[in-house]
């Protein structure tokens, strides 16, 4: 139990600590931001909603949102994929 604790201790250090920087970068305190930030430095390429909804543990409508926010203030830009959402046919 006391490992937890002190591991708690550093986890909840770290959060401050990035949270002052992120507010110093204008990034606000909002975790969603900064993971999604991580995630797509880190990820190399182009990632889907879905892709970045499975790495956050949120909803597409939740990536959507910080996606859209990203790309109004110019931190991403959002790529449209053409064969992504080709409507269905019958066979």
């Amino acid at each position: 139990m006391e490992i937890c604790n002190a591991l708690n201790a550093c986890y909840n250090s770290q959060r401050a600590a990035l949270g002052q920087v992120f507010e110093a970068l204008g990034f606000g305190k909002t975790l969603g931001r900064s993971t999604l930030l991580r995630v797509l430095f880190f990820a190399g390429r182009p990632l889907t909603h879905n892709e970045i909804g499975i790495e956050l543990e949120v909803t597409t409508g939740s990536v959507t949102y910080l996606v859209d926010g990203f790309d109004r203030e110019g931190l991403a830009r959002r790529v449209i994929e053409p064969t992504d959402r080709l409507p269905f046919t019958s066979s």
